[in-house]
């Protein structure tokens, strides 16, 4: 083997090696860029649990506030105020309705409010009655939702009536028989959602202290 030939082949080697080891730093910048992504992935996904957290604990904060005040919890909401509440926090039920940190106070979803027409004039909080509606052609027992200017607004689900009536202080006539009781002073919540065509749905809950 000549002496140019020899050098043309260490030149291959050499080129053959300059480029392995083109690949290799090329492929070790490569993970290592893959790596930096993936770390701010995961800090950003961190700082987003965080603020949903967060998030979350101030919406429960929230509504803990709600419940004290129509309980009349004055400790409780001195406590949140002065942000030293260490209890329990109401949590979201799978129905979107909270749950309630009080014994005595029930928040109910409120049923059949696609059929009161555009309740757009009562979205947010709002005070109202229950009253029984005992000529209901359909159910003889049920109690319909009210705001306090009489707009009916829907209706406290059928398979909860029976707990209702005994929460008002209704009196037990029969099993077949519904009672009457006079209009039962509540709180409640009404929100919307549009869709793509803009048309409102409707959705609400009651709060319902235990008389």
């Amino acid at each position: 083997m000549d002496t140019q030939t020899i050098a043309m082949l260490v030149g291959l080697v050499v080129l053959i090696g300059f480029f392995i080891v083109l690949a290799k730093v090329q492929n070790a910048a490569a993970a290592k860029e893959r790596e930096r992504e993936e770390q701010e992935k995961r800090e950003k996904a961190e700082r987003q649990e965080q603020e949903r957290r967060q998030m979350e604990r101030l919406m429960a904060m929230s509504e803990l506030r709600r419940q004290a005040e129509i309980m009349g919890d004055a400790d409780c909401v001195e406590q949140i105020n002065n942000m030293t509440y260490r209890g329990p926090l109401p949590e979201r039920r799978t129905d979107g309705a909270w749950t309630s940190v009080y014994d005595d106070l029930r928040i109910l979803k409120i049923a059949g409010m696609q059929y009161r027409g555009n309740l757009s004039a009562y979205e947010g909080n709002f005070k109202g009655i229950l009253v029984p509606e005992p000529k209901n052609e359909y159910d003889p027992f049920a109690i319909m939702v009210k705001v306090e200017d009489g707009k009916h607004v829907g209706y406290i689900k059928e398979d909860q009536t029976g707990m209702v009536r005994t929460w008002v202080g209704a009196e037990q006539l029969g099993i077949d028989e519904p009672t009457i009781f006079k209009p039962y002073r509540i709180c409640g919540t009404i929100t919307s959602e549009e869709d793509y065509d803009n048309k409102k749905s409707f959705d609400g809950c009651v709060y319902i202290k235990k008389a």
